[in-house]
């Protein structure tokens, strides 16, 4: 497929809302002759014939009704990449949206969007992570990412390779293969199970880390009967918490439920935490 013969997207970049700004991003070969039959300039005037890149302007986009938009030229090359900067409100945005689609332009996601106009794949993935990011840390580890750090290790490894020096790279390997858990777990948190038998303190050790009450607290035992989970940062990472109910033997129907989905959970857990009460036998 020739540049001509390749579709024209187009992908809301900001996330919906009542927000005061949205960003759509154009992207293709027909982007710039449709932008230029929809936007006139606030100074008067057309557009020039091709895009010139980091150029911007300010205007309105629109027949009968229109909005005032600010226009930017992101890259023209291998295909004109521009952005549309309008009012941010969801129905300002759908209107923009559906202009562009009566003139040919596909819509697509803001991952998509991400994916077509990044030239390197595991840039715009760190990229989309990134925005999945809830903590500073994984942020941070994500950004570097972003800006080539997993490229230039796996460029390195090549590399050996291409001088003989396998040791050199099987050692590259070995090192990526290493934080491979540790890359799961930039999005995604951390699961651990507290478990134990009843009245242990389960639930006033997870109702501590989290630091208000989350879960119910008695002398009772079988007061919890369901999983209940919470998210918290430790050092940096993303944990899920979740108390389960005691395990003991000698236990209701309903009760026996919980302890079936207790153990569950502890099973497709990253780790679970055994709680002990240190004032009886084990």
């Amino acid at each position: 497929m020739n540049a001509s013969e390749m579709p024209t997207w187009i992908a809301c970049l900001t996330p919906p809302g009542q927000s005061a700004l949205a960003t759509l991003g154009l992207y293709g070969p027909r982007a710039w002759q449709t932008l230029r039959k929809l936007f006139r300039r606030r100074s008067g005037g057309e557009l020039s014939e091709q895009p010139v890149s980091g150029r911007f302007w300010l205007g309105r986009i629109g027949g009968d009704v229109t909005d005032e938009v600010v226009v930017a030229v992101k890259q023209t090359e291998p295909a004109p990449w521009l952005e549309v900067h309008s009012h941010g409100g969801r129905e300002v945005v759908r209107f923009l949206i559906e202009l562009f689609r009566e003139q040919g332009l596909q819509l697509c996601s803001w991952e998509d969007f991400l994916r077509k106009t990044n030239a390197d794949p595991l840039s715009a993935e760190a990229a989309i992570a990134l925005a999945q990011a809830t903590t500073p840390r994984t942020a941070g580890i994500l950004l570097d990412q972003q800006q080539g750090a997993l490229r230039r290790a796996l460029e390195a490894i090549q590399q050996s390779l291409e001088r003989g020096e396998t040791a050199a790279a099987e050692e590259g390997l070995k090192q990526l293969t290493h934080y491979a858990s540790v890359g799961r777990h930039l999005t995604q948190p951390y699961r651990v199970v507290v478990a134990g038998a009843p009245n242990v303190g389960k639930s006033s050790l997870v109702n501590a880390l989290a630091g208000y009450q989350r879960c119910i607290v008695a002398a009772t035992p079988g007061t919890t009967r369901d999983v209940v989970t919470t998210r918290l940062a430790l050092d940096g990472w993303l944990v899920e918490l979740a108390d389960t109910a005691g395990q003991r033997s000698e236990a209701e129907a309903l009760e026996e439920q919980g302890i079936r989905r207790a153990w569950a959970t502890a099973a497709a857990a990253d780790l679970c935490l055994w709680l002990l009460d240190a004032s009886t036998p084990p």
